[in-house]
């Protein structure tokens, strides 16, 4: 099957680094993934366009951390044939910790009005942010060391994509 792509091109590229860096400043995202999001954003075929990094809010005692980025058409064959076996491997079978990974298809979101709990976030916000091809890595459970792990391999792999 194959999936209708949006991929990211210069004008969206520069979109979603603009808004990272209205996310860092509005202090929305957990500061400790703050340098790995920026890395990852400084390559030429990634961009983070949604990401977390705290407690599940289901399971308020367990880790829970994500990112979803959207991604060039050059950067496709690389993802999936390098990146993703790759964590498929390192992450995939562990009975302490949980991970997966995803491709989301491009959507329209519902957009919301601007309020002070939102602060205006683009996601929030713009009807169009997800509406581009996405991959989802997500690690549930397990301990803030692997976890820390985790977010520094995105980082290194991501960011040389």
């Amino acid at each position: 099957m194959t999936l209708n792509r949006i991929y990211l091109n210069e004008s969206s590229k520069k979109f979603y680094a603009q808004c990272l860096n209205e996310e860092i400043e509005l202090d929305n995202i957990d500061r400790s993934i703050v340098k790995h999001l920026l890395a990852i954003s400084q390559s030429d075929n990634v961009r983070p366009i949604f990401s977390k990094k705290g407690n599940d809010s289901i399971y308020k005692r367990k880790l829970h951390s994500f990112l979803r980025i959207a991604f060039t058409k050059e950067a496709e064959k690389k993802l999936f044939n390098q990146v993703i076996p790759y964590f498929e491997k390192k992450y995939g079978n562990n009975n302490e910790y949980l991970f997966k990974w995803n491709e989301i298809k491009p959507f329209k979101n519902i957009a919301r009005n601007i309020t002070n709990y939102n602060k205006g976030a683009k996601w929030l916000v713009d009807s169009e942010y997800f509406n581009v091809s996405q991959i989802i890595f997500e690690l549930k459970k397990g301990n803030e060391e692997i976890h820390n792990k985790f977010w520094n391999e995105l980082k290194s792999k991501l960011s040389l994509v």
